[in-house]
């Protein structure tokens, strides 16, 4: 029982901790993307 409880907290932070880990990685994808276009416009 204590197992199965464990489980679904896990399960839980994981389906809240997905899209924060997408969108923290889209961000920092667009950052260092934007930074190389900057880097080849000089």
């Amino acid at each position: 029982a204590a197992f199965a409880l464990s489980l679904i907290a896990r399960v839980r932070e994981l389906i809240l901790g997905i899209p924060g880990l997408v969108a923290w990685q889209v961000i920092e994808a667009r950052r260092v993307f934007r930074a190389r276009s900057a880097a080849n416009a000089r």
